[in-house]
């Protein structure tokens, strides 16, 4: 979790910590302090037990549309894109771990979703699913009963259903900005799913970059998706069904989209972060909070 312009004070959650191969291996209790110092930096106190424990500060400087966090707890340098996304490319040197995360704020301020790939190299070590509040009576508390080794096996990761594989309809509005982070508007998108054992039929609609009508097909073992061949190809990981992130290929928009999304522990939302590429070249993003609607 990080903070944007709304984080001045206290946050508290629990992320969902996931190994490289995408086992839960446990959830973290996650707790920072922001304060603002005289000289307009940030002083951000963490504290995170679980499989993973720290317990230091970091000093952050902020730009009106970039992060950079000065160590010596966390180093690196953020993107803030308006006032409800944060997307990091970090360091964490109690761990030794490189961290890619993006945090998206609801609507309403008062939750964050939040997906963090930590890495030593390019092998990733662990990745962390989180939802924050920062109003302790509205806490959820994720995969909080029973013990993670009897999730090992299950890519669900102890929820009743694989949240982002049912059959059904993710629809809602993002915000379209070009490759300068220069304001597009907005674009209405959908992706139906239609899942029959390890085989999906995926329709998408919409966005900014890849609007029209485009249906393809994925094999999952719950772990992962990848596709047929076809004019949509691509693959993701899965983390407890809740979270992927991959990369698929428009080959006839000449357009590559990096996925990265986050659902709600209720099922009902899901935070979508799509950054567009043309080879290398990143030629927008796309992001927003898209609703379920069973079908």
């Amino acid at each position: 979790m990080e903070l944007l312009s709304q984080g001045i004070g206290n946050w508290i959650g629990i992320s969902e910590v996931y190994d490289g191969q995408g086992q839960f291996i446990g959830n973290a209790s996650d707790q920072r302090t922001v304060t603002k110092n005289e000289d307009d930096t940030y002083t951000v106190h963490v504290n995170i037990l679980g499989p993973l424990m720290v317990n230091r500060e970091y000093q952050i400087r902020i730009a009106s549309d970039h992060h950079i966090y000065l160590g010596s707890t966390h180093f690196g340098y953020a993107e803030q894109i308006n006032n409800d996304l944060l997307t990091t490319n970090s360091y964490w040197s109690q761990w030794g771990l490189s961290e890619t995360s993006f945090v998206h704020v609801s609507p309403d301020t008062y939750s964050q979703l939040s997906l963090s790939l930590l890495k030593r190299g390019d092998q990733i070590i662990y990745t962390l699913v989180g939802e924050y509040h920062n109003n302790d009576k509205q806490i959820k508390y994720p995969n909080t009963i029973g013990i993670p080794i009897d999730r090992n096996d299950n890519p669900a990761a102890g929820y009743s259903s694989h949240i982002l594989h049912r059959s059904g309809t993710w629809s809602g509005e993002l915000t379209v900005i070009d490759e300068n982070l220069s304001p597009m508007g907005r674009a209405y998108y959908t992706e139906n799913v239609r899942a029959h054992q390890e085989q999906l039929m995926i329709t998408t609609e919409g966005g900014g970059f890849t609007p029209m009508k485009r249906s393809f097909r994925m094999t999952t073992n719950g772990w992962q998706a990848w596709s047929d061949p076809g004019d949509v190809v691509g693959s993701y990981n899965m983390l407890g069904g809740r979270a992927l992130a991959g990369s698929m290929h428009y080959i006839g928009a000449e357009r590559r989209i990096w996925r990265r999304e986050v659902a709600t522990v209720d099922g009902r939302y899901k935070a979508v972060l799509h950054y567009i590429y043309q080879g290398d070249k990143r030629v927008g993003v796309q992001y927003g909070m898209l609703e379920f609607t069973k079908t």
